[in-house]
């Protein structure tokens, strides 16, 4: 029987337990307990190269990788190129087959958005013949816009205004050429408030679009971001719930409300009286006689 496990991710004491069927009446299944340990090719201080939040146009960013060998032995690095604009990785040897130093710059300008990529090691194993060290980042935008939606209320009984300011990441500002929605009962302008362009959009009543299908398109003159798109989102207001609608409750439960039993009134227990006299263990008088009869109680 050969039984093989999926070591990746995997490192250290590892235990499975199988169960295997058979055609002993007397031990029809049968439980294995099967251990062993991973070995690990390699160890990496930091296990990634995180940078966070990157301004695009920031100063370079650099992080340096701890890679050392593990329980397999000597290792044999050698680094893949990796073609991504702004990206650069060089790898050091500090001791050879035990210790190297993985060094990844980010250097603007970066293209906007989320950037995740591996870098790829070959290790100069034949059963692990190459790691790979994630590389993650977020580059904010060339522009933003504030606020980053539209916001039309669902229950608005007359025309909703909004205004769309625009926020570059240098000191530049760009031309608005053109404004416009791609739904048309959306009205949108371009204004000059305070020696700022600003984008000024207006719904009717009423506006209720299809689920996430209104935009408002901003072009400019920059040659980065050209055009920015604005999505438009009705918001759904909370309605009060009309009073005499709902059942008042009370919060204290019955007993025998939960269970369905009918429950039995309680009794007042009956006032205490006196026993009644009964002629048992009673004795009673004895007649007096009268003067000057000596007659017996005896019968004769």
């Amino acid at each position: 029987m050969t039984v093989a496990l999926k070591t990746k991710n995997r490192t250290g004491p590892v235990s499975k337990k199988l169960q295997l069927t058979t055609n002993d009446p007397k031990r029809p299944n049968v439980n294995l307990l099967c251990k062993g340990t991973v070995r690990s090719v390699y160890r990496a201080e930091p296990m990634s190269a995180g940078f966070g939040v990157v301004t695009r146009l920031g100063g370079a960013q650099r992080q340096t990788i701890k890679v050392t060998s593990a329980d397999a032995g000597p290792l044999k690095l050698e680094l893949v190129p990796l073609e991504k604009p702004g990206v650069t990785t060089v790898l050091r040897t500090v001791k050879p087959g035990e210790e190297y130093e993985l060094e990844v710059t980010l250097t603007p300008p970066l293209p906007e958005g989320r950037l995740r990529e591996n870098l790829k090691l070959k290790t100069g194993f034949d059963h692990v013949p190459e790691i790979e060290i994630p590389i993650h980042a977020m580059i904010a935008p060339r522009v933003t816009t504030t606020p980053n939606l539209v916001s039309v209320p669902d229950d608005a009984t007359s025309s909703v205004t909004r205004t769309l300011r625009l926020r570059w990441d240098d000191q530049t500002r760009p031309t608005i050429l053109e404004a416009k929605a791609d739904d048309p009962a959306l009205t949108v302008r371009v204004e000059d408030q305070a020696g700022e362009q600003v984008v000024v959009v207006e719904a009717p009543a009423g506006f209720n679009p299809a689920a996430n299908s209104a935009h408002v398109l901003i072009h400019t003159d920059d040659q980065i971001a050209p055009e920015v798109r604005v999505p438009v989102r009705v918001s759904r207001s909370k309605r009060p719930t009309p009073q005499g609608s709902g059942t008042a409750r009370s919060r204290f439960t019955p007993r025998g409300a939960l269970t369905g039993r009918a429950v039995r009134p309680k009794k007042d227990p009956p006032d205490k009286e006196a026993p009644a006299a009964t002629d048992a263990g009673v004795q009673q008088p004895t007649p007096e006689k009268p003067a000057g009869d000596d007659s017996s109680s005896e019968t004769p």
